[in-house]
């Protein structure tokens, strides 16, 4: 058991780079998408292991592998992306919007546990199946899926499943990304590219 733990955390680390290079490079020169890249995985890695949050206030926490770093690397691909954000900004927010509620239904708080996904599959295919269709309608740069479907997994999930479903009790801290690289905002933030990239080779087959 406690192999299969290591080898699914490490293949998550090894997603996560082949994921924010790919990204990185349709946004920035090969040198510093591979810089950045390597420091990204590397702060992955030490705040999973070491299961560190944020403290926000007595009651807040912010997980930084599972909320910070991908909810700043969406924020780095829109400011680097921006013509291309704002060019399909309708048709994201749309898709956003239809992203968040798919989330939001496949969500469940349990007191004890916190907030749980009850499906990572049915999340993942709308992310993926929204970013084709926005890069497609558009007549994008197919590899422009990638980022599209890093910061719709990220703040669909942030803001459907964490956010949404905020509790605060007393003597409690409520932890966005409590779950670090077994979150749902990681897993859909790192996820979803990879998936949206396949919808789209077979769509275009």
């Amino acid at each position: 058991m406690k192999l299969i733990h290591i080898f699914t955390r490490t293949t998550l680390y090894v997603i996560s780079g082949i994921v924010t290079y790919l990204s990185l490079s349709t946004a920035t020169n090969t040198y510093y998408a591979v810089l950045e890249t390597t420091i990204i995985v590397a702060a992955i890695i030490i705040s999973d292991l070491k299961k560190s949050f944020i403290r926000i206030g007595k009651s807040i926490g912010l997980s930084i592998a599972g909320f910070i770093i991908p909810f700043i690397f969406s924020i780095e691909l829109i400011l680097r992306l921006y013509n291309i954000f704002s060019s399909v900004a309708l048709d994201f927010f749309i898709g956003l919007l239809i992203c968040i509620i798919i989330n939001y239904l496949n969500s469940i708080t349990y007191r004890k546990l916190g907030v749980l996904l009850l499906d990572l599959l049915i999340p993942l295919l709308t992310i993926s199946a929204v970013s084709v269709i926005i890069v497609t309608k558009n007549n994008l740069d197919p590899l422009l899926v990638s980022p599209l479907s890093i910061v719709l997994g990220s703040f669909s999930s942030i803001i459907g499943l964490d956010l949404l479903n905020m509790r605060r009790e007393l003597g409690k801290i409520y932890v966005f990304g409590g779950n670090n690289v077994f979150d749902a905002i990681f897993l859909e933030t790192f996820l979803a590219p990879s998936l949206s990239y396949a919808i789209l080779v077979l769509s275009i087959m």
